[in-house]
């Protein structure tokens, strides 16, 4: 008897070429797995912003540039060198993120740092400082501590980041308080309240995930087993129909794995 090679329907062959054109994708992305944030590639204006540089964007001139003021109302996000995923933007950018985690430059210009602090712009181009219990416009909140070698020391550390304008503390309030600057400018629990759209997308994330592995072992979960019955009634074409199943297998995972990765990026992908 002579061996067939097993018939691959158009099915198959479709998926077999979304392989490789998702492998492609995924190269195209630039995903890098050193950071926990999705970026996409700006122009910066003004100087050469280096990794952890906060960047802040003028709607007037429509241009992003390293921020340099004190609690800067325009901040936008922090350059990165290692985010999960780059996006590709503008052609010759650097990539920039606005949610996550990221090590961020930071500078003691502004008090020690402790874990849990506001951090905001400084007068120190693209590094953060300890933000002021009246200082509005914050990044995020330091995971880590920074002391600094003398008053004006400067490094990075991993920042929760968050680039929003928190609830401003009056003077008189910041003077007559018995609590500590460094108490005053710790976060407050807001409880357990997670906005309706950010539901909505763990839920869509987990509706992506959930079906693509279901879809995959519905299609083609039953051509394994009975593959696998078949080379007991048919050893002579026990090869052919090992590579169908191992076909079978690879789109399980294929089909698994994309939307594992649809629903991260749903996840991540900043609002």
């Amino acid at each position: 008897m002579v061996k067939s090679w097993p018939k691959i329907d158009n099915g198959h062959r479709a998926l077999a070429v979304a392989l490789f054109v998702f492998a492609a994708a995924v190269s195209s992305a630039h995903a890098q797995f050193g950071g926990t944030a999705i970026a996409e590639t700006l122009t910066i204006s003004s100087g050469t912003p280096v990794s952890g540089d906060l960047i802040a964007y003028d709607p007037h001139s429509q241009r992003y540039y390293i921020a340099s003021e004190p609690n800067d109302p325009s901040l936008f996000g922090v350059v990165v060198t290692k985010p999960l995923l780059v996006l590709r933007g503008t052609s010759g950018g650097v990539p920039v993120v606005t949610s996550g985690t990221a090590e961020v430059n930071v500078t003691n210009a502004g008090g020690s740092i402790e874990v849990g602090d506001y951090l905001t712009s400084s007068s120190i181009p693209g590094s953060a400082q300890k933000a002021g219990p009246t200082d509005p416009y914050v990044i995020g909140t330091a995971l880590q501590s920074f002391m600094g070698a003398t008053s004006t020391g400067s490094g990075s550390i991993l920042v929760a980041l968050s680039f929003a304008r928190r609830p401003q503390f009056s003077p008189a309030t910041a003077s007559s308080s018995p609590i500590s600057s460094t108490q005053q400018n710790t976060p407050k629990t807001q409880g357990p309240t997670v906005p309706a759209v950010q539901v909505l997308r763990y839920l869509l994330a987990a509706f992506i995930a959930v079906g693509s592995v279901y879809a995959a072992f519905r299609n083609f979960g039953a051509n394994i087993t009975s593959g696998i019955v078949s080379i007991g009634r048919n050893p002579l074409a026990k090869t052919s129909i090992q590579l169908m199943v191992a076909l079978n297998a690879a789109l399980i995972v294929f089909i698994s794995l994309l939307g594992l990765f649809v629903a991260l990026v749903v996840v991540l992908m900043p609002l």
